[in-house]
């Protein structure tokens, strides 16, 4: 936790946070995580995908489709593809 008192906005580390709560179950920290770093980066893949994951893992699936055409665009403009 050290990184995140010294550089609360370093984009790595919040993306390893969110993976870190996702893993062990902490869907709510996980979120705050991932869009903590879409307010650094919004089109960023790992983030996209770690909300998304959050949705699927917590077997909310009808959020996660609700949820994933936007993300996916976000996602393919982050990859820099065309869709």
């Amino acid at each position: 936790m050290m990184t995140v008192e010294l550089a609360p906005d370093y984009l790595p580390d919040l993306i390893r946070q969110g993976d870190g709560f996702l893993k062990n179950n902490f869907f709510k920290e996980a979120v705050i995580a991932y869009n903590s770093a879409l307010k650094i980066d919004a089109d960023n893949p790992h983030a996209l995908v770690g909300l998304a994951s959050v949705d699927i893992v917590k077997g909310d699936l009808a959020h996660a489709q609700q949820n994933w055409s936007q993300r996916r665009s976000k996602l393919i403009s982050g990859l820099g593809l065309t869709s």
